[in-house]
This record gives structure tokens, C-alpha cells and sequence, in this order.
């Protein structure tokens, strides 16, 4: 009976490139022009950065009740050690994509970073909230899309 391999070594490593998606939740303060900010620090591993993506975190589908509502009503800035990315902090739908229509945009030309970096966010709110129960901030999410570099397959395949 013949022994059959579904690998060899010469088979294409097709599993070097991954997606990669990497968050951070921002307080930002309810009172207008409030501001919050947070970082991501990227894996030590190259990655390109295509989408960036946000929505209010909590109850928004009850924004009767709670006043959360993904009314894309903040606008973001985003820059790393090296590079602003914008003369102003842009309104987050006309940026990025609209999280009350669900709806995002890639970017013209992806981001390419090596490993070990950091992003920077500033989230500014554009009007006054009221929140039930009562608070001083709101949760916005911010979330990054990419394909990362894994390296080399490392088999044991001979």
C-alpha cells in the first residue's frame, strides 16, 4: 500500500500572510468638543494596514433609552511616531465609513509598517450626550484591519 502526503516541502507555504485585526475601546467625555485618546502597539511582525474601522460600544439600538446611538457624530485622528496622516481630525464617516450604516471604506493605499510600532488615536466628540444611566463618557471602538507576515512555515515535512 502506497503512503499518500497531502504536504510535502515543496509544497507553497500559503499560510505565511494572515489577517490581523487589532483594537482599542477610547473614553471619550460626553460634553462637546470632549476628547479621548489610545493607542495601538502593533505585534513584532510586519503588517499592512488596509481598513480602519468604529463604532459607540453599549446599548445603541436603544438610544431612546440609553442615549447611545451610532449617530458617527465624533471625529478621528490617526498618526504613528513617524507620519500624520491628516491636516485635521476628520468626522469618522467621511473618513472611515459610517457605523450606523455598517458601511467602511478601504484605504486608497494600504499602510505598510514593520514590526513594534505604534498608532495613535484621538476620538473628539461633536455634540453633547446624555446618557442613561448617567455618565461623563461613552466607549468608542476602534479597530484596524490587515494581513500580517507570520514568516516562514516551519515544518517538520521531509
Amino acid at each position: 500500500m502506497q503512503e499518500f502526503k497531502f504536504f510535502s516541502q515543496f509544497d507553497l507555504d500559503f499560510n505565511q500572510y494572515k489577517p490581523m485585526w487589532y483594537g482599542v475601546e477610547i473614553d471619550v467625555p460626553v460634553a462637546d468638543n470632549g476628547v479621548g485618546e489610545g493607542s495601538i502597539n502593533l505585534n513584532n511582525q510586519p503588517f499592512l494596514m488596509y481598513r480602519l474601522t468604529h463604532a459607540i460600544i453599549g446599548a445603541t439600538y436603544d438610544w431612546l433609552t440609553t442615549g447611545r446611538e451610532q449617530d458617527d457624530q465624533y471625529t478621528i485622528e490617526f498618526r504613528d511616531e513617524n507620519s500624520n496622516y491628516q491636516n485635521i481630525p476628520i468626522m469618522a464617516a467621511l473618513l472611515y465609513g459610517s457605523a450606523r450604516e455598517g458601511r467602511y471604506v478601504d484605504f486608497a493605499i494600504p499602510l505598510a509598517y514593520s514590526g513594534n510600532r505604534t498608532i495613535h488615536f484621538r476620538v473628539i466628540n461633536r455634540h453633547t450626550r446624555v446618557l442613561t444611566p448617567s455618565s461623563d463618557y461613552f466607549k468608542v471602538g476602534i479597530a484596524v484591519h490587515g494581513v500580517a507576515d507570520w514568516g516562514p512555515l516551519q515544518s517538520n515535512v521531509r
